[in-house]
């Protein structure tokens, strides 16, 4: 009897059933079964259903990397303070509590000497009195405000205190007195470490937030030079009818007036005025302005036609009372200086904002000529909102551009650039109660930062050299690299430029490699000696670790996957999906792909179309292969503008009657690698169409893949475009902003898909000399023996241990078996074998897995939820053996394993299953909320606001509204953008013309 192991993974617990079977006898009973709740919080297991890998020690991981960005800053103080100790800079109080013998350059146990602040003697109570060490600094600066503001020392502020310039500004002095005057060296080592503090950001390729063609993102600050509230009104009329009107002017003084309002009756069909359930007449009223407001936003989707059951009249009726009704939130009108108008609710006043200068991010839509989209009523479509804290890439922006703007003023003016320090400074004189953190200078790149410190330097090493001499360097040097003398002689070509900006303050780590998270591929690998190792555990020269025999012992290692990207791979998959390409008739699912590929020119000419794509859909390609196979016809080669329209008809209605063998709605990839450089190419000037060589592209794409710095990245491309002698400022400026390949992996190597290209390819892709001689042996023998043949059964008479009968099999019938192979065909030519495993590992025994269970390396699977699905799962497993079969060598016969839905799926599906879920909830609250209002007016009939039907239909009818050629209101668009309950809030009118409007 058979021993069965079935188990059910999901991310919630895994499943399992214990069974033995007899097949023959059909008999078979259960030994047992359960089930493993994973030990796994809820929250986690939400956020792995939404394609989000979240660590269950995601927090510790946070604030550990708070820890080690705070580290890394100290280590760099520590090697400033080194630095600056033997140029002699530190001042004394603060040099003194720094070690320099035992921990170098750190502060001393319970000591953190602030370097601006020295003691000065006692306080009256005891405390040590403290001076600012720096005073005839601060008086110059003081000096500078007198003249700028000579009336701001003599200000006191609300509590009646004199207004006090900040000693802290002295460093925003120093940092602008540097690039002309002679500093002092206690304020060099404090300017230097002050830059120790502030680095800017920096951000790699790809980190860039990507720009909308159609949409231009600004951030402006504005002054709100008007604000006006809708506020909704209640009017009375003498004939007891209760009507409801928003506006921004008050309407208190309609008491007791007459309007003119637009009244509609419902009919019966004897003529008479329908009434309601209470008895009540059905009439509908409008007032005349706002009715025609009404109809102008609808006219592009209205038709005009006569209702003989309705009667439409105009009254003048008297208004008895108004009301204002009190709002949760007012709608409020922003009147802008530059004319633009901000709408938005608020549930407090903002009367108070007129005057004021707020920030805004505006958003103006853009039509594809970059003009501004314009409404119905020819307002330009733009949309407001304020600032967050995650609008930190926005904020960003607007610091730089406000400061490339100074930099290039402040040149005019004086004759160099300005800095990040001269920009503070200059707006501090203009402007003494500026916030400065997080108002006047936000998050910035580090680029600021080190052009500033750099021209700092630069300035101070031609006014003082004998503070920067050769001498000096190198003894600042050997204080940071005592035992590296490689290092001390590459740093001794450099200078105090280079040793104080790239090595010590804007030193950038590089990130580590995670090539060890990359899969393996199944086909190629390395052998590798084991080297022994001393008692210190360092490895051996020439010496191996043996086996029993006394041979030296070799280890496999597989070489890595190929990234997706890669030119080779971008050729290998395409070459794979046409071979894989089937085309079928519709109506009856027959096989016609023979009637448009019939030879190895129709597949090369496809292959030329598919690799000229970025990525195909059904309806495309296969209008291309209905247009080839018509053009063979001579008839249709007229040039006959009859014949032309009639074959593009016919093209049309051909397309409509196939499908492929793949998914129909699908877009599948071609080579994007390839469209993408060719793209960019073609912009770049003078740049001859047969430039891009197999080997250049190869070439382009390894700078484009690996180089993730920016500027790392524009020096690259400089130095290809001087190589291969191309236009550098039109190749760069093309190529800068190409953005990085996604990081995916195909399933073998570079070096397997090397071999297996040259079979795969045909003719003008194949060239014989790139198949070596060993490939084309094999081939020949496999040819001969197949020929020694007559029919396919007889195969195992001509297989052998080498040439094994799965891989004459799968010969059968070529003719060549150097090209236009199939992969398996190619696998099987060069390797011996195609999806069958080289290498298994089994666990045998309770032991094995055991002794797997405790080497496994935590977060090696990287995805942490299905690493512990997988450990649970070989413990469910160990338990079962060890409880069932004793921990008896291989007591299982067989295991079955059964995945769950969100197993299966990949991370990008499951985020997609759960975007479309919420979206789903969204549209189901909105279509009962709209049913709701629908059910309380009294012109419409029928409505059952909890009928799933009538909601269907409702979704279906809306669905077809916006699926069609009819244009949406920008308004009524909002409101389908919104969610939940707020969408039915204060949009009475327009939710109605969905559904009545467009009838």
């Amino acid at each position: 009897m058979k021993k069965i192991l079935g188990l059910d993974l999901g991310t919630n617990s895994i499943g399992w059933a214990l069974i033995e079977q007899n097949f023959d006898k059909k008999e078979g009973s259960v030994i047992g079964m359960g089930s493993r709740i994973i030990p796994m919080s809820q929250d986690i297991k939400d956020e792995f259903g939404k394609g989000n890998s979240v660590s269950q020690t995601a927090d510790r991981t946070k604030f550990r990397s708070v820890r080690r960005l705070r580290e890394r800053h100290l280590l760099r103080r520590e090697r400033l303070h080194r630095v600056l100790n033997v140029l002699g800079f530190l001042p004394e109080h603060y040099a003194n509590d720094i070690d320099f013998e035992k921990h170098f350059g750190k502060f001393k146990d319970e000591t953190e000497t602030k370097l601006v602040w020295k003691k000065n003697g006692k306080k009256p109570n005891g405390k040590d009195k403290f001076e600012f060490a720096f005073q005839s600094t601060f008086e110059e600066m003081l000096n500078e405000f007198k003249k700028s503001q000579p009336d701001l020392l003599n200000k006191k502020n609300k509590k009646g205190e004199e207004f006090k310039i900040p000693y802290d500004w002295t460093i925003y002095y120093l940092r602008k007195k540097a690039l002309t005057q002679k500093l002092a060296k206690e304020e060099l080592a404090w300017l230097i470490l002050n830059f120790n503090q502030k680095r800017g950001y920096y951000q790699l390729r790809g980190e860039e937030e990507e720009e909308n063609q159609n949409k231009l993102v600004e951030f402006h600050s504005l002054k709100v030079v008007e604000v006006k509230a809708e506020i909704k009104y209640i009017l009375t009329l003498e004939n007891n009818e209760t009507y409801y009107r928003l506006s921004e002017t008050p309407l208190l003084d309609w008491k007791d007036t007459n309007r003119d309002f637009v009244v509609t009756t419902y009919l019966e069909t004897d003529g008479t005025v329908k009434k309601d359930k209470d008895g009540k007449e059905k009439r509908s009223l409008f007032l005349k302005d706002d009715l025609v407001f009404i109809k102008k936003k609808t006219t592009k989707i209205t038709k005009s036609t006569k209702n003989k059951n309705e009667t439409v009249e105009e009254k003048s009726i008297k208004i008895i009372d108004v009301k204002e009704e009190k709002q949760n939130e007012i709608w409020y009108s922003l009147i802008l200086e530059n004319g633009w108008i901000y709408r938005r609710q608020s549930k407090v006043s903002l009367e108070d904002w007129k005057g004021k200068v707020r920030e805004f991010i505006v958003t103006t839509d853009l039509n594809d000529d970059s003009s501004i989209k314009t409404d119905d009523e020819g307002k330009e479509s733009r949309s407001f909102r304020a600032p967050k804290e995650d609008d930190w890439t926005l904020i960003k922006k607007k610091t730089e551009d406000d400061l490339s703007k100074y930099i290039g003023e402040y040149k005019t003016k004086n004759g160099i650039d300005g800095t990040v320090g001269t920009y503070i400074y200059d707006n501090l004189l203009r402007k003494p109660n500026q916030k400065i953190k997080g108002k006047l200078v936000r998050t910035i790149e580090r680029k600021f930062y080190k052009y500033e410190l750099r021209e700092i330097l630069k300035k101070q090493i031609v006014l003082q050299p004998e503070l920067f001499s050769d001498d000096l360097y190198n003894d600042c040097v050997r204080e940071l690299y005592k035992n590296n003398e490689a290092h001390q002689l590459q740093l001794n070509k450099r200078d105090f430029i280079h040793l104080f900006l790239d090595d010590i303050i804007f030193y950038q780590r590089p990130l580590r490699s995670q090539k060890s998270s990359i899969g393996n591929c199944s086909l190629e690998f390395r052998l590798h000696k084991i080297n022994k190792k001393d008692d210190k555990g360092n490895s051996i020269k020439n010496e191996f670790e043996k086996d029993e025999n006394g041979k030296d012992i070799e280890v496999k290692e597989y070489l890595k996957v190929i990234p997706k990207s890669n030119p080779y791979y971008q050729e290998f998959r395409l070459w794979q999906w046409l071979y894989n390409l089937k085309i079928y008739k519709k109506e009856d699912d027959t096989n016609i792909t023979a009637d448009f590929i019939t030879s190895n020119d129709d597949k090369i000419t496809l292959f030329d179309f598919l690799n000229s794509r970025k990525e195909i859909e059904q309806k495309p390609l296969i209008e291309f292969l209905v247009k080839q196979r018509e053009l063979k016809n001579p008839a249709n080669n007229n040039l006959n503008k009859k014949v032309q329209t009639a074959l593009s008809k016919k093209i049309k209605e051909e397309t409509e009657k196939y499908r492929w063998n793949y998914v129909e709605d699908k877009k599948y990839p071609c080579n994007g690698t390839g469209t993408q450089i060719r793209t960019r190419l073609e912009r770049v000037t003078n740049v001859s169409v047969s430039f891009l060589t197999r080997e250049i592209e190869q070439h382009l794409w390894h700078i484009i893949y690996s180089v993730t710095d920016k500027n790392e990245f524009e020096k690259a491309l400089k130095s290809f475009s001087k190589r291969h002698q191309i236009d550098e400022t039109s190749f760069v400026e093309n190529f800068k902003n190409f953005p990085p390949f996604i990081s995916e992996y195909g399933s073998l190597s570079e070096k397997a898909i090397k071999k297996l290209l040259p079979l795969l390819r045909i003719g003008k892709y194949w060239n014989e000399n790139a198949i070596n001689d060993k490939i084309k042996k094999r081939a020949n023998s496999i040819s001969e023996r197949l020929k020694s043949i007559s029919k396919k059964e007889d195969i195992e008479n001509i297989s052998d241990d080498d040439i094994q009968k799965q891989i004459l099999k799968s010969f059968y019938g070529l003719t060549d078996l150097t090209q236009g192979l199939q992969l398996y065909q190619a696998s099987y030519l060069i390797y011996g074998r195609h999806s069958e495993a080289s290498d298994l590992q089994s666990w045998n025994s309770v032991a094995d897995l055991e002794k797997y269970l405790k080497e496994f390396k935590q977060h090696s699977l990287r995805n942490p939820i299905v690493e512990q699905v997988v450990t649970e799962t070989l413990r469910v497993v160990k338990d079962i053996w060890t409880h069932y079969g004793k921990g008896v060598e291989n007591f299982f016969d067989e295991i079955h394993v059964e995945l769950g839905r969100e197993m299966k799926n990949t991370a990008e599906d499951r985020a997609v299953l759960t975007k479309q879920v919420t979206s789903n909830e969204n549209t189901n609250m909105r279509i009962k909320l709209l049913l709701a209002e629908l059910k309380n007016d009294t012109t419409i009939e029928g409505v059952r606001e909890y009928s799933p039907s009538q909601q269907e239909i409702l979704k279906i009818y809306e669905d077809g509204v916006l699926n069609s050629n009819v244009e949406i209101p920008n308004d009524i668009s909002e409101i389908l953008k919104n969610s939940k309950k707020v969408i039915l809030k204060n949009n009475q009118q327009k939710r109605k013309s969905i559904v009545i409007n467009y009838g």
